[in-house]
């Protein structure tokens, strides 16, 4: 499966919307959210569950979640999944981008 560049895009004709940009900026020991309904529109958002990768943090149903410590200053690479289930087909998409930390000063 091809991974594409998390931006702003239409996924097809179906008025599903994926709103993430290509990089995320954020601070050490400041909590860091991603809340996958903030980032995706659909008709129907209960038939999507989505997957998510990172080498920082825990992902949850609803969201990922990091509080990043000071072993966390860098660029980490990000992979977001959404899944579509519908009459026991599941169609997948899957997106790139990246979490830049920086130490708080």
């Amino acid at each position: 499966m091809k991974a594409e560049k998390a931006i702003p895009e239409s996924i097809n004709s179906m008025n599903e919307r994926l709103f993430l940009p290509e990089r995320l900026f954020g601070c050490i020991g400041i909590e860091m959210n991603l809340y996958f309904a903030n980032i995706f529109t659909a008709l129907n958002p209960a038939n999507y569950f989505f997957r998510f990768s990172c080498d920082l943090g825990r992902c949850d149903e609803k969201r990922w979640h990091c509080i990043p410590d000071g072993n966390a200053v860098g660029i980490h690479e990000a992979r977001l999944q959404h899944v579509l289930q519908t009459s026991g087909k599941n169609r997948k998409k899957e997106f790139l981008f990246t979490f830049v930390l920086f130490p708080l000063l």
